[in-house]
């Protein structure tokens, strides 16, 4: 009898060593199972995005799901990542609930 575990969702931190003047951006996502991933399953308000050439990080601790149960799926989705961004890093906060 090992019972599931719930996570919060606590950040989103995406980073570029390489910053240039075009957009890189991501959405979290996530289903709980019984259906498949889709825009109502986001997430985020808008996705978090690198932009211009003087960016180089950004991150986001708004979430309008913020507690993942057993069972529940996570993806991220690569809405659009720039060409020129290079070392490209992304890091999703999961707290044990």
């Amino acid at each position: 009898g090992t019972t599931g575990l719930t996570y919060n969702v606590g950040e989103l931190f995406i980073r570029v060593e390489t910053p240039s003047a075009g957009t890189s951006s991501v959405q979290v996502e996530y289903y709980t199972g019984t259906g498949a991933f889709s825009a109502t399953g986001n997430m985020m308000a808008s996705a978090l995005s690198i932009t211009g050439a003087s960016t180089y990080e950004s991150s986001t601790t708004s979430f309008s799901q913020t507690t993942l149960a057993s069972g529940n799926k996570v993806r991220l989705n690569f809405t659009a990542l720039d060409g020129t961004h290079t070392n490209f890093f992304i890091q999703l906060l999961l707290e044990e609930n």
